[in-house]
């Protein structure tokens, strides 16, 4: 299934829940797509090494998965690279397709 941008997800959209916990927020860097708090939480879930974040999307290299960022976790990862407090959460990834 391929999802295009502005769009609304269907129904029938694969998602993974992601929990980032105070350990993933302790670790993070901010403003590094490649090791903030959310792409060491996916890391770790997915057992990946290769994960960048932004303010829309989470991809893994190497012909894995793109991922929609869902309003809340933009919020997290806008909260987080101010250098505002951020408290461990859970959210939802969309698969938007295979990037190849």
């Amino acid at each position: 299934m391929k999802i295009t941008i502005g769009q609304p997800t269907p129904a029938d959209a694969k998602k993974i829940t992601i929990r980032v916990t105070q350990e993933d927020i302790d670790k993070g860097v901010a403003c590094r797509g490649e090791s903030c708090a959310v792409a060491n939480a996916v890391r770790r879930q997915l057992n990946r090494y290769d994960v960048t974040v932004s303010a829309s999307y989470v991809w893994m290299k190497g012909g894995a998965y793109r991922f929609r960022v869902s309003d809340k976790m933009r919020e997290f990862i806008k909260r987080f690279d101010e250098g505002k407090k951020v408290k461990p959460d859970t959210f939802e990834l969309v698969i938007m397709g295979e990037d190849k």
